[in-house]
């Protein structure tokens, strides 16, 4: 989806006119408004604009014209015509320049960037037909100018049935997040809509207006304009109540971050160093991006807009000064780079042009609202984009079929759909049970449980004596209850929490790299012989060959210390386990760490092949029945969190399967519902259910929330599945998946062969090699819609480190005052994300902004 500015400006009145269907007087209500905006009192009001984006029927009827022949003073366009009185879908079929729902979304910026001057005006959209009459795609119209989402005025339908297709417009509007300032229709003496319907909207808190219809015959339409305009009170009071709705937008935007900073205790933040002036207030999101209020002294980016304006407007007159020559080094730098930086010039101009960024032309022109690329997937949840139409209206569903339901010995249809579909796609045989909760940290709290009292059932421990722990891996993290940090190694995350007491021992572990255009794995520290050796490899699909990798001596080195490590932990110093706890390939908080998928395989491996370890109490294990050998447990019970990692962030529906192993718990949260509302699921398999069973319910999983399974998350949950599977049998990640084929030079069947593996990247392989080579850059990683950049810091990399801040601070002021990308960082790693619905044509203009603003500070180490 193409960046789209909503253009708020406090001087610009902007405003969206739907229909409840055709024929109920758009065109008249727009026409009345534009002639009242024009007829304001109290001084100039500025240049009204009206914008047809689509019309159809005979030219010599378009609404444009009659806007221009009764409103004489607005600036109107229709910017596509079609001839045929038909739906536009219709309309356009065998027309080869039919419009597509980004022209029509270009077509709209490039007439308020050329044709809305600065300085006070008002800009009426008029739609087509009713609210979701199709667009020449066949796009809803409710969902085509979402983007905008301008303030609406809604024009009711004054005939029968016109109650209902009233609510029904409005309903539509209202669940896609529009606000509808204004209801306007014509009163029927014989059906009185008007009446039933002002009594509707007043208990929502909207204004509905309605006037006499208009004259049948066009000789007296003249004279009805002059009486609305001038015989009555409620045009000049429409226009004065929208404005009024205007600048309280303004104004609640304006004053939400200082609010917020009175009222708000936000996660994972110091609160020392916040204030309002580094707070984003989001007026709206939609697809990708953020709507952001824009404090003019809120990044930097436009420190005294006098300066502003006198570079902009005498910037050809400047003697060169020593900017000018930094610009020329940066632009040798990307000339040495342009091979590289633009692997898709086409592709990356036409969305250039999509930015629509305003010039700083006057203090009146700068725009309130400014999209930023969510490259967050605000905290990894977003894979639908925001504002999904499918997804909001399935919680709808759900909400008025359910609200909430009790879920202990109930059963609903949301919720055994969605155990049965995970289930059935995780194609892991050992997992037949599905445990709901709220959020990640929650389910991870549950697994823990799970596993340790199976551990517990099984090796006959003493409760009251044995203090249980997990094996993890160094740099975990899995929530912040209790249970979940103490499944971590002590960390910045829980060293300050007083009843935190880690359990466990988490294994230092080698790590995938890319630097300087070649993949390796680095050792963990301390290794030594084969073991200490920095692996390297031809291309990063090689690395989760696990099947060939199996056959070295490095896995066996690996099975060797880990086995090692495990004796010496239970047999010598006593310590107890309960369960491995890994989350698969990334290490997400930890610093988007990427493990060696062999070592992963290997723990796991050695520990099931432990089948006596773990029985620090020695008493005989009777062995699970035939039946269930296959998929019981051993050793200890394995669990995969893959809250972050799952559901197709790394490009396949579980990051297991990259690991070539299957857990016994599987826990999966956020990409879970799309984005749209938290929820969790952990998965077991029938040998962890069985250690429940028993005569008394003090054995059974006192777990739960009053919330568990409500019908709304699993309803979208569904949806949410539905919808990324549907995404993977139609290829639509084809696109992406060809640029992993391999660089230039490399042979087809290598190429076909590197493909087939499945493992690929929403970030170009070329731009990923690129990266790797700036001398400011330690390593860069990226699976699926993850890029990781790992930034050099002399002072020591981790968490503490404040070496990527400011890239983050320059991405989110855009940078040459392009496209805005609010990011966050953990460390010295600047890791940015795109859901799983980004298209290729912005995740390029991306890569292009972050290669330049790594050039500007950095000299590439090799081209080569």
């Amino acid at each position: 989806m193409a960046v789209t500015n909503v253009f708020l400006r406090r001087n610009l009145r902007t405003l969206t006119v739907w229909g409840a269907n055709t024929n109920v007087g758009k065109t008249i209500f727009s026409t009345l408004l534009c002639k009242g905006f024009n007829r304001r009192k109290g001084g100039n009001q500025g240049q009204v604009y009206y914008i047809k984006p689509v019309s159809t029927g005979p030219k010599d009827e378009a609404d444009d014209l009659h806007i221009i022949r009764y409103s004489s003073k607005t600036k109107a366009q229709c910017l596509y015509q079609f001839q045929d009185p038909v739906s536009p879908h219709i309309a356009a079929r065998g027309i080869g320049n039919a419009a597509s729902d980004q022209d029509i979304m270009q077509k709209i910026q490039t007439f308020l960037h050329e044709r809305v001057t600065p300085g006070l005006g008002n800009i009426l959209l008029e739609t087509a037909g009713g609210v979701h009459s199709p667009a020449p795609s066949g796009t809803s119209q409710a969902d085509l100018y979402r983007p905008l989402r301008w303030p609406a005025v809604l024009i009711g339908d004054s005939q029968l049935g016109g109650i209902s297709s009233t609510i029904s417009a409005f309903e539509s509007l209202h669940i896609r997040g529009y606000d509808i300032d204004l209801v306007c229709m014509f009163e029927d003496e014989v059906y009185q809509n008007h009446e039933y319907l002002k009594k509707y909207f007043e208990d929502k808190g909207i204004r509905l207006i309605h006037l006499q219809k208009p004259p049948h015959k066009q000789a007296r339409l003249e004279s009805y304009y002059k009486y609305a305009v001038q015989g009555t009170r409620w045009l000049p009071d429409a226009i004065d109540y929208l404005m009024e709705k205007h600048e309280q937008r303004i104004e609640d935007l304006k004053s939400m971050p200082s609010r917020a900073e009175q009222s708000i205790w936000y996660p994972f933040t110091q609160h020392k160093d916040l204030s309002e002036q580094n707070i984003v207030a989001i007026d709206s999101a939609y697809g990708d991006f953020w709507q952001t209020y824009k404090n003019q002294n809120h990044d930097g980016v436009i420190k005294s807009r006098k300066v502003a304006i006198q570079r902009d407007t005498k910037e050809d007159m400047a003697a060169p000064k020593a900017d000018q020559e930094v610009d020329g080094k940066l632009s040798t730098r990307l000339a040495n780079l342009s091979t590289v930086i633009m692997p898709f010039p086409d592709v990356v101009k036409k969305t250039e042009e999509s930015w629509g960024h305003p010039k700083v032309l006057s203090e009146k022109k700068i725009l309130l609202l400014n999209p930023a690329f969510d490259a967050s997937a605000s905290w990894w949840t977003q894979g639908l984009g925001h504002g999904n139409p499918d997804l909001s209206l399935a919680a709808a569903y759900a909400a008025g079929r359910y609200g909430h339901v009790i879920f202990a010995g109930t059963i609903h249809e949301p919720a055994l759909l969605l155990a049965e579909t995970l289930l059935k796609n995780l194609k892991n045989p050992r997992l037949s049970k599905c445990f709901y909760s709220d959020n990640g940290s929650t389910g991870m709290e549950v697994a823990t449980k799970m596993a340790f009292t199976a551990a517990t059932s099984r090796y006959q421990w003493d409760k009251s004596n044995a203090e249980i722990g997990v094996i993890g891996l160094k740099g975990s993290y899995h929530g912040d209850t209790i249970g979940a940090m103490d499944c971590s190694e002590p960390s910045m995350f829980n060293e300050k929490v007083h009843w935190y007491k880690g359990r466990g021992y988490w294994f230092d572990f080698p790590q995938v790299k890319m630097s300087n255009g070649n993949w390796f794995i680095e050792p963990a520290p301390g290794q030594i012989g084969d073991l200490g050796k920095r692996l390297e490899f031809k291309s990063q699909s090689d690395i989760f060959e696990i099947k060939s990798r199996k056959q070295t001596d490095v896995y066996k080195g690996y099975c060797s210390m880990i086995r090692e490590t495990l004796l010496r932990l239970v047999k010598e110093e006593g310590r107890t386990f309960g369960a491995v706890v890994m989350e698969p390939v990334i290490l997400g908080a930890g610093g988007m760490l990427f493990v060696d998928p062999l070592f992963q395989h290997a723990l796991v491996e050695t520990v099931r092949e432990s089948t006596t370890l773990f029985n620090t109490e020695s008493t005989p294990i009777s062995p699970p029945p035939k039946t269930e050998a296959k998929t019981s447990w051993s050793g200890l019970p394995i669990i995969f969190d893959e809250v972050f990692t799952g559901l197709y962030r790394l490009g396949r529906f579980t990051s297991s399967s990259f690991l070539r192993v299957h857990p016994d718990i599987s826990v999966h949260a956020k990409l879970l519902t799309g984005g749209l509302l938290p929820l969790c699921a952990t998965l077991a398999s029938d040998s962890i259910f069985s250690s429940f069973l028993s005569s008394e319910k003090r054995d059974a999983l006192l777990h739960g929330h009053s919330y568990t399974a409500h019908p709304i998350g699993c309803h979208v949950a569904n949806m949410s599945l539905k919808t990324f599977l549907a995404m993977e049998k139609k290829r639509e990640w084809y696109e992406f998946k060809g640029e992993w084929g391999g660089l230039p030079g490399v042979k087809e069947d290598e190429r076909k062969r590197r493909i087939a593996r499945q493992v690929w990247s929403m970030w170009s392989e070329k731009f990923v090699d690129t990266v790797s080579r700036f001398e400011g850059v330690e390593s860069v990683n990226t699976l699926g819609s993850v890029l990781a950049i790992n930034l050099r810091d002399s002072e020591g990399a981790g968490y503490s480190s404040a070496a990527a801040a400011g890239m983050q601070k320059a991405l989110l002021a855009g940078v040459d005052g392009k496209m805005r990308i609010h990011c966050r960082v953990l460390g010295n790693v600047l890791y940015v994300m795109a859901s799983q619905t980004t298209s290729v044509e912005t995740v390029r203009v991306i890569e292009a902004i972050i290669l330049s603003l790594l050039a500007k500070n950095n000299t590439p180490v090799s081209l080569t």
